[in-house]
């Protein structure tokens, strides 16, 4: 962690080159679809950091990875004060609060998908048809962890990475190293009925995983409350009758 007086902040439009700046942390929240790596980035002789914003989605990893060799320091995702922050003064018009509240609790913290789901119940409807499809295709989490961690991400990371970010986050730990993490209590209903909730070595692979992550309610948790309930309780009350 970088203390303040350690870091200097300044304005910067597209232009700036780093190689003018060695040493500069560049923060970057690359959508590689749209703005492709900027050659100044690409640079063999520059000594500047990339701080990479953390979501999960390949197209967010796959051009920096391969093109660079460059330090990643992990960071939380967006939390609530700042999602409130974008979305109400940001945005025009200005969103509702208590709407993207409740999307935000139920729909986790990809401010873009937030703000896309707010006052659309067509889009939100759509998005929960989606939701346990694209589940089935969550990642070893341990593998997924480990190659961000060793700065190993292979560019082709959709053969790694087959959730986005709607449905997983990264959570960095007192080490800056990451842990992935589904994004609500929701979410991890989804996918507790879609993955797991009749495959029991599955479901306690994942409970392990995410207890790693550090947070006031871990996954782990939501987890072990919808197997409590829906599993454990409900064979109970089948061997009563």
């Amino acid at each position: 962690m970088l203390g303040s007086h350690d870091v200097r902040i300044f304005p910067a439009d597209s232009r700036l080159d780093t190689r003018k700046f060695p040493g500069t942390w560049a923060l970057v929240d690359s959508n590689v679809e749209l703005i492709p790596p900027r050659g100044e980035f690409t640079s063999a002789h520059s000594k500047f950091y990339l701080v990479q914003a953390t979501s999960p989605q390949p197209s967010r990893w796959k051009a920096w990875k391969k093109q660079l060799s460059v330090a990643i320091a992990v960071m939380k995702p967006w939390s609530w004060k700042e999602l409130y922050i974008g979305g109400t003064e940001f945005i025009s018009p200005p969103l509702d609060a208590s709407a993207l509240r409740d999307v935000f609790i139920k729909y986790g913290r990809s401010a873009r998908h937030c703000y896309d789901l707010v006052g659309n119940s067509a889009t939100i409807a759509q998005w929960e048809k989606q939701i346990p499809n694209l589940l089935t295709g969550m990642p070893d989490i341990s593998v997924f962890e480990g190659s961000i961690a060793g700065n190993t991400m292979h560019y082709m990371a959709e053969n790694i990475m087959k959730a986005t970010s709607q449905l997983i986050t990264i959570i960095p730990d007192t080490d800056r190293q990451p842990h992935v993490t589904l994004v609500s209590r929701h979410i991890a209903g989804h996918f507790f009925r879609a993955v797991l909730e009749h495959n029991y070595e599955m479901f306690w692979s994942y409970f392990n995983q995410f207890s790693s992550v550090s947070e006031t309610r871990t996954p782990a948790e939501w987890l072990w409350e919808l197997h409590a309930i829906l599993v454990e309780l409900s064979t109970k009350t089948t061997r009563t009758n």
